[in-house]
């Protein structure tokens, strides 16, 4: 009787363990910049971003809010660089008028995280061409 019990004391340990990990366990530079993307789509301004890299993101959600645009759709498309890993993310908002841009993230991997490094405006947002 005694084994059953230390039987069951193990399987709850090592679950809470297992659980603790994947709620813990740092997000994938993709899950990061879709993360960013998700919360400036809501309108919550609580990023983890610098000011200034704060600001080229809002530049998107601006435009599309100024010329009357529904939410930028994103695209994400990564690739490793060297020790590096780049986010592409595409913005595309939905119409008969698409404007697209397009943002690059570089994430460095330290230890077990990723740390933001870069964020640049590749390209702005931009009326379609006719």
């Amino acid at each position: 009787m005694q084994k059953k019990k230390r039987n069951y004391k193990g399987w709850a340990l090592l679950v809470i363990v297992v659980a603790v990990i994947i709620f813990y366990w740092p997000p994938s530079p993709e899950g990061r910049v879709q993360n960013i993307f998700d919360q400036f789509a809501d309108g919550d301004k609580a990023l983890v971003l610098q000011t200034i890299d704060q600001e080229k993101v809002a530049k998107f959600y601006q435009y599309a809010k100024e010329h009357n645009l529904p939410t930028p759709t994103v695209t994400l498309d990564s690739k490793e660089v060297g020790p590096n890993v780049q986010v592409t993310a595409s913005l595309t908002t939905k119409g008969d008028d698409k404007h697209t841009g397009k943002m690059l993230f570089v994430f460095d991997k330290i230890g077990i995280k990723w740390s933001l490094v870069d964020v640049k405006t590749v390209d702005g947002f931009a009326e379609p061409t006719t």
